[in-house]
């Protein structure tokens, strides 16, 4: 064993419930979801992810936004 602990962040509370219980039944694996996800990095990495989505969440969401704009006409 490598002693690495394999980490499955889902950042999303709405993921889809399947692929979460898939991923929960396999022993080796832990499945953070939501909030829960951006506080194990934090805990682990001393990395505030959360912060820092939020902070640039409008750079983010510009290329998202133009793209159905693009859709849209």
């Amino acid at each position: 064993m490598s002693g690495i602990l394999p980490v499955i962040p889902f950042f999303c509370n709405q993921s889809n419930p399947s692929i979460i219980n898939r991923y929960k039944g396999r022993s080796i694996w832990v499945v953070k979801q939501g909030m829960e996800s951006y506080d194990t990095i934090k805990a682990l990495a001393d990395y505030d992810m959360y912060d820092f989505m939020y902070r640039n969440r409008d750079d983010f969401r510009r290329p998202v936004i133009d793209l159905l704009r693009t859709l849209q006409a």
